[in-house]
């Protein structure tokens, strides 16, 4: 796994999760990761979104032209692995 460095201050990580697919029209889907995911679950369902799956640490969501990706509850300013 490899991580890109951000500038100071942009609180914004995303991950590319490859998926054990495989066929099919994509392998991977990112995953962006929420201080607060049930407020950022709030803003893309009323951008379209829709729930596909609820987990523990993240949610699985289609966006309105149809694809896949998840809201995590992994911290987008905490170093990976802390």
């Amino acid at each position: 796994m490899s991580f890109l460095r951000r500038p100071p201050g942009i609180p914004l990580r995303v991950l590319f999760q490859r998926l054990d697919e495989s066929t099919g029209p994509v392998r991977g889907h990112a995953d962006l990761a929420c201080v607060d995911r049930g407020a950022s679950l709030a803003r893309h369902l009323a951008a379209g979104a829709r729930v596909l799956a609820e987990r523990e640490q993240w949610t699985v969501l289609e966006d309105p032209v149809g694809r896949v990706y998840c809201l995590t509850d992994r911290s987008p300013t905490r170093p990976p692995g802390t």
